[in-house]
Parts: structure tokens; sequence; C-alpha cells
């Protein structure tokens, strides 16, 4: 399943994410400031895996 997610707060996306348990991120720009995965980690307590593949 591949969804898109505009950034939004963590209490609005814990709706759509709150029972994700595996997250699978692929083809983030080199450079890019990963520190909005806290957000993604914050709307899915249940999450068991996060997985980020950065493109070379």
């Amino acid at each position: 399943l591949q969804i898109w997610l505009q950034p939004e707060h963590p209490t609005q996306l814990e709706a759509a994410l709150g029972r994700l348990k595996e997250l699978h991120l692929t083809n983030i720009p080199h450079g890019c400031h990963l520190s909005w995965t806290l957000f993604l980690l914050e709307a899915a307590p249940l999450l068991e895996t996060l997985d980020i593949h950065v493109c070379s």
C-alpha cells in the first residue's frame, strides 16, 4: 500500500497511522533533513519497524 502524506501535526496523522506496525520510506532525497520522521513516530505509537532508504 502506498500513500502520500502532507505534513500535518502528529495528532492529525494519528487517525491514519495509529495502527501502523511497519513503515518503509523509499527514495528519500540525499540531504533531506529527517527530523520530520519524528512526527511519523509520534503519530504511529504501535510502529515496530521503520525502514528508511535514501537515494544516492
